[in-house]
């Protein structure tokens, strides 16, 4: 991740949910829900996240 000039938003965290089967190493699981304190406004540098279809399947290399 890099910061664009005038492109970050200060906000904080009112909770998060982290997967409970999170592995620090190697990374198995790293996502996480963050219940943000006010609303975002999205812009060209912050969007919305897509999320996998359920039953979607990856390759473990990428």
């Amino acid at each position: 991740l890099y910061r664009v000039p005038g492109s970050t938003k200060p906000n904080t965290t009112q909770s998060k949910r982290v997967h409970p089967e999170y592995n620090n190493l190697p990374h198995d699981n790293d996502m996480a829900l963050l219940h943000l304190s006010s609303p975002v406004t999205f812009t060209n540098y912050i969007r919305p996240v897509c999320l996998a279809a359920e039953g979607s399947t990856f390759n473990s290399d990428t």
